[in-house]
């Protein structure tokens, strides 16, 4: 019989995006509504750091590594990582921020 498996990517693909989750990042973090402004993809005139990314000017490691420090001077912590940063804004609840397609994808191909 031959095996078969789904592949799937997971940024963007099974979770939303950063982008698409700051109501949940600003609720986590203890942040007012709005703080976190940059939409990258979703909204350019947002983001001046993404188009650098998109323009070959910095690193995509770069483009988060310094939202990870914004983000952190924002509530007094200083994150040098991308790896404190996700840990605080996406907890420990994964459900808020998986796709349900995904999981519909996900127990189709069972």
């Amino acid at each position: 019989m031959a095996q078969r498996a789904l592949v799937l990517d997971f940024g963007g693909v099974i979770s939303k995006t950063l982008f698409e989750t700051h109501d949940l990042s600003e609720k986590a973090l203890g942040l007012n509504r709005g703080s976190l402004r940059w939409r990258g993809p979703f909204d350019t005139a947002t983001d001046a750091l993404w188009n650098d990314m998109q323009a070959g000017l910095i690193t995509e490691r770069d483009y988060w590594t310094t939202r990870a420090r914004e983000t952190g001077r924002l509530v007094g912590k200083d994150w040098q990582t991308l790896p404190p940063f996700l840990s605080a804004v996406r907890g420990n609840d994964p459900s808020q921020v998986i796709r349900p397609e995904a999981l519909q994808a996900i127990d189709a191909a069972k």
